[in-house]
């Protein structure tokens, strides 16, 4: 169980990043209007040889009179659409500061950090008696928070020409000319380009979703079947127990050497959540 407190301060860690940026931003940086330019398509291989295809949206914007232009992320998804208008944080000590306003990727990382605390919690929870080493990653945790509260203060006092060097060159990004966004291959212009590769990405989706929709569900039905009606009865009692006072928590922790209730947990669980998104999917395509 040890490994929940590791995995969940990693989590953690990359969401209170990501919120340190945001929050940088915010407090630094004045709105100025963006446009959806175009979508670059990047394919790219991992060392067993499979695809992975993005696509990045690129921003235009102007920076003293100049025309300029960034791609801030890519994802398998188009958040935008094209010719669509945003809003930018920039910090005016130079274009390469710059930043979605509203960006749907930094949603991700929120979650991390959710995650994150949510595994933390469950392992106190779960374990009533800890040692000293049970403690370190919440120490460095609770030092990380001051960390980064004494900088937000520290940056907040300044003026926006002077950053602080450790955040300096995670908050740049990659500024582009015009030349150099029309010399870029694999670059849809228009929405009418993007269409049917939308509705091909809507359709893969939702068959992937289903898929794994249908092996987690099978997965939680033989899983559960397997553990007789009495053991059923007694989880199902213990995460009532559980429901009605979350003190009861320490019921749940009996079923830790049990794979199968372990599996059925976390297929069902998974079982939900693919349900929702092969809904989602299904609705894109009708």
């Amino acid at each position: 169980m040890f490994v929940l407190i590791i995995v969940g301060t990693i989590f953690l860690l990359v969401g209170l990043s990501a919120f340190y940026i945001n929050y940088y931003y915010q407090k630094n940086g004045k709105i100025i209007p963006g446009t959806i330019y175009a979508y670059q398509r990047k394919i790219s291989r991992n060392s067993k040889g499979s695809r992975t295809v993005t696509y990045h949206p690129i921003i235009k914007y102007y920076f003293n009179t100049n025309e300029l232009y960034f791609s801030p992320y890519g994802s398998s998804t188009f958040d935008y659409e094209i010719g669509e208008r945003v809003e930018l944080y920039n910090i005016s000590k130079s274009a390469e500061y710059i930043r979605l306003k509203d960006s749907k990727i930094s949603k991700v990382f929120y979650f991390f950090f959710v995650i994150g605390a949510c595994l933390i919690a469950a392992f106190f929870l779960i374990n009533k008696k800890l040692g000293f080493i049970d403690y370190i990653p919440l120490v460095m945790i609770s030092v990380f928070f001051l960390m980064i509260y004494f900088k937000i203060k520290k940056a907040i006092s300044k003026t926006t020409e002077k950053i602080p060097s450790f955040v300096d060159s995670i908050l740049k990004q990659k500024i582009m000319t015009s030349s150099q966004v029309n010399n870029l291959s694999n670059i849809y212009f228009t929405q009418s380009e993007l269409s049917k590769i939308i509705q091909k990405n809507n359709k893969i989706q939702f068959y992937v979703s289903l898929v794994f929709f249908t092996i987690c569900l099978s997965g939680f039905y033989f899983c559960w079947k397997s553990l007789g009606i009495n053991l059923q009865k007694e989880v199902i009692e213990s995460v009532n127990l559980t429901l009605k006072d979350f003190s009861n928590v320490y019921e749940l922790k009996k079923y830790i050497n049990r794979p199968k209730v372990i599996l059925s947990g976390v297929s069902l669980v998974f079982s939900i959540l693919l349900s929702i998104s092969t809904y989602y999917s299904w609705k894109k395509i009708r």
